[in-house]
């Protein structure tokens, strides 16, 4: 399946996921007039019926993004024990220390590109759930405006 091809989409309160590939009535690639399930063969009102009228079109490559969107996470303190102990786990991927702060990656993804992120800034020691892409500047500016919406709540 090329990155052109469209998909219906569902935001759900439980996981966000792509409900069917879309093709024209005469099973080619997307028509906008009347799209439908290419497994299905319903159409985006038929399917409302069953997943809500939340669903959306979207391309393969937006459903993607939405889908890791779904599955990243906010910063939570952990303790020094666990940064080290699942350092020790795998190897890491991207481990790096500088300017006082250390960051890795867990080598096994949960999904698609979203890996569990350790960030250690001074002495506290953070877990979370991030795209593999981000550099170690963006994970720890993550932790900070984590810690600093803390301290104002």
């Amino acid at each position: 399946m090329n990155t052109n091809t469209n998909v219906f989409f569902l935001k759900d309160r439980v996981i966000d996921r792509a409900v069917s590939v879309v093709t024209d009535s005469e099973g080619q690639q997307l028509s906008l007039a009347q799209p439908i399930g290419a497994y299905s063969r319903k159409t985006k009102a038929q399917l409302e019926e069953t997943y809500g009228s939340e669903l959306r079109l979207v391309t393969v490559e937006e459903a993607i993004d939405l889908i890791d969107d779904a599955w990243t996470s906010e910063p939570q303190v952990v303790s020094e024990s666990e940064f080290f102990e699942s350092l020790g786990c795998m190897p890491p991927l991207k481990w790096q220390s500088r300017n006082g702060a250390a960051s890795f990656r867990m080598s096994e993804p949960y999904t698609g590109t979203i890996h569990a992120a350790y960030v250690c800034v001074g002495k506290q020691h953070f877990c979370f759930r991030d795209r593999l892409a981000k550099t170690h500047e963006e994970l720890v500016a993550k932790v900070k405006a984590s810690i600093s919406n803390l301290c104002i709540n």
